[in-house]
């Protein structure tokens, strides 16, 4: 204690100064540096949390995108398809369309690890516009098709036109 008295005014200064900060640094380690790591980790969560909804969002408005492009109000159902027979489905899709089949046959049937391919040799008749919507039917289906080797021909007596050409459909194997 004498030692303490015996000591100029400044020093004890100097000595207090450097215990209140050794003391303000023992505060900081136990109280305020966790407080101040937990927000840095909330904020890095926050960051990740921002970016998996915008990336859910974007998911979204793109599937929303889909099914107003295709006119479809639910696109998982859409995408799942019908179970018709192929036959029948591109059958119905040519009647819809407003055209008289006049051959359908199926030509070839092959399959690969995920994927069946029916090839079909297809003969219509109808008017111009009635074989294009048949074509855009087939092509926003959620049934992928081909078409090749497509012919219009103009007869020689009537106002129809006849179509002939092989159509290729591809379909998962999942959906069969």
């Amino acid at each position: 204690m004498t030692a303490i008295k015996s000591m100029p005014k400044h020093h004890l200064a100097i000595i207090g100064l450097v215990l209140l900060v050794l003391t303000g640094f023992i505060i900081d380690m136990g109280v305020i540096s966790p407080k101040l790591n937990r927000i840095a980790q909330l904020k890095d969560e926050r960051v990740m949390l921002e970016t998996r909804l915008g990336e859910v969002m974007n998911g979204r408005f793109r599937e929303v995108d889909a099914e107003r492009a295709l006119g479809v109000e639910d696109l998982d159902a859409y995408m799942k398809g019908s179970n018709e027979d192929l036959v029948t489905y591109v059958g119905r899709q040519i009647e819809d369309a407003g055209l008289m089949r006049l051959d359908l046959s199926t030509v070839d049937k092959s399959e690969s690890t995920n994927v069946v391919v029916t090839r079909f040799d297809v003969r219509v008749t109808g008017h111009y516009n009635e074989i294009v919507s048949f074509v855009k039917a087939m092509e926003s289906s959620p049934r992928l098709a081909e078409f090749h080797n497509f012919v219009i021909e103009t007869p020689l007596v009537g106002k129809n036109i006849e179509g002939r050409f092989n159509l290729s459909i591809y379909d998962p194997k999942t959906r069969r």
